[in-house]
């Protein structure tokens, strides 16, 4: 089946660049990050030597920004904008940082993170362009605190994606995802573990006609 799934995916990729000049694209704004890290901050060869008392933490988007805002600084030697904020790219497995005047850093791009979209099963109405999909999305950001720590937040979890169309063919997404589970780390621990949920919404003219489910399929 996946070679199948490859096949199809190329054959669709081809028809796709000789029909337009660019791939579909759909950013959706991250508007909620919220879970924890619970970590182990030092394993030893022994009990002596390992740190035999879990601590958490609190994670909010604000947590992840300025993460994310800290490496914008070390990479390009400049303050990151005030105003950014993190987009999600369902199309194209974008993941970015941007803000209302032109600012843009690939998260994936500079190895800070990762977005994807592992399985969907999918339920859509084309005579009224509604779309409700289940999904098992991959979430996650890292880098370095300004106090020069590690941090790491990833999960997998389930999520749902709600696709609309209406009438004046503007589209509106939903993603949501609820408790996600996998690796954490915080102030340089040795090891740890997230659990959380997000959301990403967003709106415009889709460059993809038909279902978003049927685009994953022939393209990831």
């Amino acid at each position: 089946m996946k070679k199948l799934k490859l096949a199809i995916g190329v054959l669709a990729f081809g028809l796709l660049v000789g029909a337009e000049t660019r791939l579909a694209a759909f950013p959706l704004k991250l508007t909620s990050v919220t879970g924890t890290i619970t970590t182990t901050a030092t394993y030893g060869a022994n009990a002596t030597t390992t740190s035999n008392l879990a601590s958490k933490v609190s994670v909010t988007l604000n947590h992840v920004i300025t993460v994310l805002s800290n490496e914008v600084f070390l990479d390009l030697g400049t303050a990151a904008p005030p105003d950014m904020h993190i987009v999600l790219d369902p199309y194209t497995g974008g993941l970015y940082l941007t803000n209302g005047s032109g600012f843009h850093y690939d998260i994936k791009g500079n190895g800070l993170g990762n977005f994807r979209i592992r399985d969907v099963a999918t339920s859509f109405n084309t005579a009224t362009t509604v779309e409700q999909d289940a999904m098992v999305v991959d979430l996650g950001f890292n880098g370095r605190e300004p106090n020069g720590q590690s941090f790491e937040f990833d999960l997998r979890t389930s999520a749902r994606f709600k696709f609309t169309v209406n009438a004046s063919g503007l589209g509106t997404v939903n993603l949501s995802g609820k408790g996600g589970v996998g690796y954490g780390e915080v102030n340089s621990s040795d090891s740890g573990v997230s659990f959380g949920s997000f959301t990403a919404t967003g709106s415009g003219v889709p460059e993809w006609s038909g279902p978003f489910s049927v685009y994953w399929w022939n393209n990831f």
